[in-house]
C-alpha cells in the first residue's frame, strides 16, 4: 500500500511539473523572439547623449536603488521609481515590443504611453531613445548579468590644418586606424578644406588599444604633395564602457604637418592594464 501511494504521489508530481512546463511554453510562444529577449528585470544604469560630431557621452547613474522595469511573459510590466531606497513610486501597466519599437502603458489614475526605440547592446544591455529623440537615451541593464563589458570607447578630436607654410587652398586629408594588440580593425579617411574640428571615435577591446592617424597625402618622393596640410591640437579620451569610467584625458604632445619639416604619422598607444599612453611620432 505505501508503494501504491508513492507512485500516484510520484504520478501526480510529473503531471503538475509537466502542466506548469507546458504552460510556460505557451505563455512563452506567444512572445516573438525580440520580446522574449527582454523578459526579466532591467535596471537604470546610465544616461547618454549624442554630439553633433557623432559621437556619445554617457554617464553613469550613481544611485544605491536602480529604478526598475520588470516584463513579464503575459505582456504586463511593473515599473518602480526610487527616490531614495526606502521611498519608491511603483506603477503596472502592459508592454509590446513590435520590431525595435517598445510601447509601455501605464493606465493607473492618467494612461501615460511611453514608445522608445530599443537596441540591444548586448543580451543583458538595452538602450532607449524616445520616440522623436534621437539624441538623447538612457541604458538598462538585466538584473543579474554576468556579462561583463570588456570595451573601451576611444576618442580622438584634432583641428584640421589647411594653409600652414603659406600655402593656400589645399584639402588636409586624415587617414585614421584603429588598433587592437597591434591590429588595424577599422580605417577611417577624412578631409577637409576650412580649419575646423575632428572628433573619431570607436569601441575598442585588447590590452593595447589605440588611434594610428597618417596625413594621406603625404608621399616621400614628392614633399611638395599636401603641402601646407596639418591636423594638430589633439585630444584623447579613452572610457571603459562597462563601469564609464574614464581613464585619460589628454592632450598629446603630437601633431600631424607638412611643412619644412614633415610629421606623417602618429600612434596613440594605450595600454588599458597600466593606464599608459605611449605617443610615437615619425618625422622626415
Amino acid at each position: 500500500m505505501r508503494n501504491l501511494f508513492k507512485t500516484i504521489f510520484l504520478l501526480f508530481t510529473l503531471i503538475m511539473l509537466n502542466g506548469c512546463s507546458s504552460n510556460d511554453e505557451s505563455s512563452n510562444s506567444n512572445l516573438s523572439v525580440e520580446e522574449q529577449a527582454l523578459l526579466g528585470t532591467w535596471k537604470y544604469v546610465a544616461y547618454g547623449h549624442v554630439n553633433s560630431n557623432g559621437t556619445e557621452t554617457v554617464s553613469a547613474v550613481n544611485s544605491q536603488c536602480l529604478n526598475t522595469h520588470i516584463f513579464t511573459s503575459d505582456r504586463n510590466i511593473n515599473y518602480r521609481s526610487y527616490s531614495s531606497c526606502s521611498e519608491y513610486y511603483e506603477e503596472d501597466g502592459t508592454w509590446t515590443l513590435v520590431n525595435g519599437l517598445l510601447t509601455r502603458t501605464f493606465p493607473q489614475t492618467v494612461t501615460v504611453i511611453q514608445k522608445d526605440n530599443i537596441t540591444f547592446i548586448n543580451p543583458d544591455k538595452i538602450k532607449l531613445f524616445e520616440v522623436g529623440n534621437t539624441t538623447d537615451f538612457v541604458i538598462y541593464e538585466r538584473e543579474g548579468s554576468t556579462i561583463v563589458d570588456t570595451s573601451y570607447k576611444i576618442e580622438l578630436t584634432g583641428n584640421y590644418q589647411t594653409d600652414w607654410c603659406d600655402a593656400t587652398g589645399n584639402t588636409s586629408k586624415v587617414t585614421f586606424e584603429f588598433l587592437q594588440d597591434g591590429n588595424v580593425v577599422a580605417t577611417q579617411n577624412a578631409q577637409s578644406n576650412i580649419e575646423q574640428a575632428l572628433t573619431v571615435s570607436r569601441d575598442l577591446t585588447g590590452n593595447v588599444i589605440g588611434i594610428k592617424l597618417k596625413l594621406t597625402d603625404y608621399n616621400p618622393s614628392n614633399l611638395n604633395s599636401g603641402l601646407g596640410e596639418g591636423f594638430d591640437s589633439l585630444h584623447l579620451k579613452v572610457t571603459g564602457n562597462q563601469t564609464q569610467d574614464v581613464l585619460i584625458d589628454t592632450n598629446p604632445n603630437a601633431w600631424l604637418v607638412n611643412c619644412a619639416d614633415i610629421c606623417y604619422e602618429i600612434n596613440l598607444l594605450f595600454n588599458t592594464s597600466t593606464e599608459q599612453l605611449t605617443v610615437n611620432s615619425s618625422w622626415h
